[in-house]
């Protein structure tokens, strides 16, 4: 059966497991910035993860601004993936739901990797259907008139030909997409964008699969996403972002910078980190102290293929029993 193919695919690119539980927002306030949620890859640590990167770079172009990282699993196992992606959608529409109902005019921007992209094209657009979550999207009007930016990285419900695809990719997700949900994706696609490259097994099904390709998006169009954030911005406020600080290049890598190694390092070598704060007078963060430059690259350094049939056997068992009681 083509899902069961699919489970397969997932399983072979999931690393280890983790029960940590990321950090939302508990100290919520309105900005005069850009307020940024971050939804992490698959099995990657607590906080924005990989994709912080591009959102500490676009915070720190805007003043004012603020990075969060979504509180969800994010694991396929334990929770599995179907379980770990309807917290997710639950998180992310409360924040966003909070965030607008006590801040009316605040402005916000989603950046989700891999299943955080799924999420994020979930509660922006509307669920993906078949064996996942039926939560239903944030209001459209919310859509149309607080979001400057969704981001989508691998996402695994990729749509081919849509006017929001960006990349390389000849065909669509491992997992169909609602025809509604990519309608409203549709209606909203200048300010959605799904990056999907040719090789990735995630988001370019029935491609010739190329290990590397999905966990390496922020560092290839990571320069390309924070100007079209940064310019999304100025269109909707009219308020021009600044240049890029010396301090920014530095820490997270920016436009031709050498110091950008592809990951997301915190000194144990594992990706992850806390949330961030960036006001006119302060570009500093917590997220993700220190570097590891031997680290292995992308957001996905976590999805790395499991050694032997012994760790496959039991969870493709269990996701199949949920499939065939849910």
């Amino acid at each position: 059966m083509y899902w069961l193919s699919s489970i397969i695919i997932v399983l072979a690119a999931t690393a280890s497991v983790s029960n940590a539980i990321n950090t939302s927002d508990k100290d919520m306030e309105c900005i005069d910035g850009l307020y940024i949620v971050v939804a992490r890859a698959t099995n990657e640590l607590p906080g924005p993860g990989e994709s912080g990167r591009i959102a500490n770079r676009v915070a720190d172009r805007i003043p004012g601004s603020k990075v969060v990282g979504l509180d969800y699993p994010a694991q396929f196992i334990e929770p599995l993936y179907p379980d770990s992606q309807r917290i997710g959608q639950e998180a992310l529409k409360a924040v966003l739901e909070d965030y607008v109902d006590k801040c009316p005019k605040g402005k916000f921007a989603v950046i989700g990797y891999s299943q955080g992209a799924q999420v994020t094209e979930d509660i922006i657009c509307g669920t993906s259907g078949g064996f996942f979550s039926m939560v239903e999207p944030i209001d459209l009007k919310i859509a149309q008139s607080n979001l400057i930016a969704g981001i989508l990285f691998g996402d695994p419900t990729h749509v081919k030909g849509s006017n929001f695809s960006v990349g390389t990719a000849q065909h669509s997700g491992l997992w169909n997409r609602k025809s509604s949900s990519v309608d409203r994706c549709e209606s909203l696609s200048d300010r959605i964008r799904s990056y999907c490259d040719k090789g990735d097994a995630f988001c370019d099904r029935g491609s010739t699969v190329d290990k590397d390709v999905h966990r390496v998006y922020v560092k290839v169009y990571g320069d390309e996403v924070v100007d079209y954030i940064a310019q999304r911005w100025k269109n909707v406020t009219g308020s021009s972002p600044r240049q890029e600080s010396a301090e920014s290049i530095k820490r997270w890598g920016g436009p031709n910078s050498s110091t950008y190694n592809g990951s997301n390092q915190n000194p144990d070598g594992k990706t992850g980190g806390g949330d961030s704060e960036h006001d006119s007078n302060n570009s500093s963060t917590n997220n993700g102290e220190g570097e590891n430059p031997d680290a292995e690259e992308g957001a996905a350094a976590s999805l790395r293929p499991i050694a032997g049939l012994t760790h496959v056997g039991l969870p493709l068992f269990l996701l199949c029993l949920y499939h065939i009681l849910h």
